[in-house]
């Protein structure tokens, strides 16, 4: 089984976050299944650029609303953007330069799946609490 799944408890309470979360975890989920499939490295490719490619437009929504709401931990939370950015970004050209399975198997669930959760649980909740008491 995919570790890359969502699931109830990386539900926020704010429907435009919940949709990209759940959308970047069946990109996840998409990639792992290529792999265990064996699709082609370059179909594989494809995907992770998809995944980051969300991600970027996820951040950038993210960090919208942290501005127009003046969120008073929007400095922290896009450090963690830019790190998580970093990271997949590095896995990316990792299997691009290497197009080794098992190391991007690693790098997928060690980091990134891991680093999605993570996120979401300890930063994204934090927004979504400031979001949801701002609306009220």
């Amino acid at each position: 089984m995919s570790i890359a799944h969502w699931d109830q408890r990386l539900l926020l309470g704010v429907p435009t976050l919940d949709d990209h979360h759940r959308r970047l975890f069946r990109i996840a989920h998409s990639i792992d299944l290529a792999i265990e499939r064996r699709d082609s490295s370059d179909n594989i490719l494809r995907l992770i650029r998809n995944l980051n490619d969300f991600s970027d437009r996820q951040f950038e929504t993210e960090e919208y609303i942290m501005e127009t709401d003046h969120y008073p931990l929007r400095v922290q939370h896009k450090e963690a953007h830019t790190k998580l950015t970093k990271l997949s970004y590095g896995i990316q050209k990792q299997f691009e330069d290497e197009r080794n399975l098992l190391v991007l198997v690693l790098q997928l669930h060690s980091k990134i799946i891991i680093g999605m959760r993570k996120h979401i649980l300890e930063e994204d909740v934090l927004l979504a609490d400031f979001i949801n008491a701002v609306s009220v």
